[in-house]
């Protein structure tokens, strides 16, 4: 696989990503829209959901184009010849990263809000005790993604060959 592969590869992860990510927000985004009593708003929104829709699609449908505008000339590199697992072992190490980043900002919330309410003698918000508990095993999962490439690999491969009787 040559260099501008692997990078267009990452540029199409990336739009997957990043699709997911709007899909999460557009729900949010339109009803903020509706709440708000002027038009521009809603056309705001729309505008926005446009462009992000057609920056994914651009992402998804020229990969290549992209990977050439951030590389430098191909012609001094050779291909990289890496066995699949090594792009694996990558992979999850970079969802793990990605997890573990969103975990440690709302464990590092929960915690300031822990200190800040005992310093007050303040009682803990209702669902407090759920949201730390989430970012516990979100944490979790980050890290074993990110240091254990190899177990996920297996647990992978053990549900694709699992047969249901």
């Amino acid at each position: 696989m040559s260099l501008i592969q692997a990078t267009a590869l990452a540029v199409r992860l990336f739009a997957i990503w990043l699709a997911i990510y709007w899909a999460r927000w557009v729900p949010y985004l339109y009803s903020q829209a509706r709440e708000s009593e002027r038009v521009a708003a809603s056309v705001t929104v729309a505008i926005v959901i446009a462009l992000g829709v057609a920056f994914v699609l651009a992402l998804w449908f020229f990969p290549r184009t992209v990977a050439r505008t951030l590389l430098p000339g191909e012609g001094t590199s050779a291909p990289v010849n890496s066995p699949p697992a090594s792009w694996f072992a990558v992979g999850c190490a970079l969802l793990g990263l990605w997890v573990f980043t969103s975990a440690v900002p709302g464990l590092v919330q929960d915690g300031y809000l822990l200190v800040y309410v005992q310093r007050n003698n303040m009682p803990l918000p209702e669902n407090w005790g759920s949201g730390v508990i989430y970012y516990v095993v979100e944490l979790g999962v980050g890290v074993w993604l990110l240091l254990g490439a190899a177990g996920v690999r297996k647990v992978l491969w053990w549900a694709r060959n699992a047969r249901i009787e």
